[in-house]
């Protein structure tokens, strides 16, 4: 990926309808491509030993990819209801807001978002600017060493390439989650529990094959068609058999815990309060735990699962404390 690229974005008023972005993040990396269909006949003719060229027509369906950014302490509110699909902001508190993303519909919700692939040598700026786009599935991962960081799979409407490169500016004061922030921690059941690495991951449901005869061979607003499939993932000491009893039990509670994760920037936003994003699971079921006795280090257990609504809570939220007033 070029050093001069960039990652710009906007919520759309209406689904596929672009809008020039002006809300831009720093950038890992992005695999955003065209979907093409090539229209061709089975249809034998005469003499032909390899099909002719003049029998296929390119179809233009869309376009989807992956986008790969860091969390930091501002600006990421606004990633949240389109993760999840519900959003809500309080206060401030000690001139901290908190943005909370929970799991509810995404129907209606889409956004505009441009990259800048520069050519080489010239360095040229050449935009790429995908409208109707929303997040098929996302992960989020965290780990010792590692940035927190978020991975997203985009599907798009439409691309264009005549669109003008947006003039990217960003927040000041932009700082990473720390892993080793003093209270950065992950707890299972309220009991911090050290761990190496957490992912969470989440599966949005969405039908993004929606094509029809209609004058055009751009889809429709991708929809839910299932359940969204939300699954976790971490590793950790095996220091007890309190996870591993969690596999184990043979009643429906007992394979349930309350997963919290809590991953913290350096500096005060105001006297007392850290910019952190926070991910609370309140049911998750444990479906594996692995121990590791492969080798002379100590022992390890990779545990994972699925969240599963337990009829008050939403599935899974992430709460955003930043100092940015709106998400």
């Amino acid at each position: 990926m070029a050093i001069e690229t960039q990652l710009g974005v906007k919520d759309e008023s209406t689904w596929g309808t672009a809008v020039t972005v002006d809300r831009f993040f720093p950038l890992i990396s992005e695999s955003m491509e065209p979907v093409v269909d090539k229209l061709e006949t089975e249809a034998r003719r005469a003499g032909l030993l390899v099909q002719r060229s003049d029998i296929s027509i390119p179809i233009y369906k869309g376009s989807a990819g992956q986008i790969e950014i860091p969390v930091m302490n501002k600006s990421f509110g606004w990633w949240l209801k389109h993760l999840l699909g519900g959003t809500a902001t309080a206060g401030p508190t000690d001139s901290a807001y908190t943005h909370t993303g929970t799991v509810a519909t995404l129907l209606g919700d889409s956004f505009t978002m441009q990259v800048n692939r520069p050519f080489q040598d010239s360095g040229s700026n050449q935009a790429f600017t995908y409208e109707g786009c929303k997040i098929t599935s996302w992960e989020l991962t965290c780990g010792v060493d590692e940035e927190v960081k978020l991975t997203a799979e985009v599907d798009a409407e439409n691309e264009t390439t005549g669109t003008a490169l947006a003039s990217a500016s960003y927040p000041t004061g932009l700082e990473l989650l720390s892993w080793a922030h003093a209270s950065s921690q992950l707890t299972i059941a309220g009991t911090q529990v050290p761990i190496t690495s957490f992912s969470l991951q989440c599966d949005n449901a969405l039908k993004t094959d929606r094509h029809y005869i209609y004058g055009s061979g751009l889809k429709k607003q991708q929809v839910a068609n299932g359940y969204r499939e939300i699954q976790f993932s971490l590793d950790a000491d095996f220091d007890s058999l309190t996870q591993y009893n969690r596999l184990r039990t043979s009643t429906n509670a007992g394979q349930y815990a309350q997963i919290v994760v809590t991953l913290v920037a350096p500096t005060l936003i105001g006297s007392t309060t850290f910019p952190s994003l926070t991910i609370t699971i309140p049911a998750a079921r444990f479906d594996q735990v692995t121990i590791d006795n492969s080798s002379m280090d100590p022992n390890t257990q990779s545990i994972s699962g699925v969240a599963r609504f337990d009829g008050t809570n939403s599935p899974v939220t992430l709460a955003y404390v930043t100092a940015d007033a709106t998400a």
